[in-house]
């Protein structure tokens, strides 16, 4: 449920507490803007920047890609929604072998767990997980050349540019 902290895109609610009202006009980020098209074929999903791209990835959802498409999907992770190019398209097959059984955080319940990562100077990380969430230490590897990188969901607008 939104509260007035969040913003609601397209049926996913994000929550910034850099912002304290509903946007007054339309989101500038590309990825967020096209997040219906990108999602059917790419793991769609909002981070913030000021806390290193955080984010985390659901085990139902890269199974359900891996069944559709291998690895050839990517993990896209949007930005600041006022900078038309602050995302990562992060390439799943480079990546695939950092997400394990191993890797995955649980919290001691039933629930299926969840990979947590963060980007940080180009260097994706994730933090292997332990029964009650937590962290041990991060395994990455370097993605910076997959940040503000169009060409990668093949809908024909080519590379964005290379700023990290």
């Amino acid at each position: 449920m939104a509260n007035s902290d969040s913003v609601v895109l397209d049926g996913f609610t994000f929550s910034n507490p850099r912002r304290n009202s509903a946007r007054s006009g339309p989101v500038k980020n590309w990825v967020l803007a096209n997040r219906k098209d990108l999602a059917d074929r790419h793991y769609t999903m909002k981070a913030d920047p000021g806390r290193n791209y955080f984010f985390n990835l659901r085990p139902s959802v890269l199974n359900r890609l891996c069944d559709t498409f291998g690895t050839d999907f990517c993990m896209v992770i949007a930005g600041d929604e006022d900078t038309e190019d602050d995302f990562w398209a992060i390439p799943f097959a480079r990546v695939a072998d950092l997400f394990t059984e191993e890797t995955l955080t649980k919290d001691g319940s039933n629930n299926p767990g969840r990979w947590l990562c963060d980007i940080v100077r180009g260097k994706l990380h994730v933090f292997p997980g332990a029964e009650g969430g937590q962290r041990g230490s991060a395994l990455g590897t370097d993605v910076s050349d997959c940040y503000s990188d169009r060409s990668r969901f093949g809908l024909g607008h080519g590379a964005a540019g290379s700023r990290r």
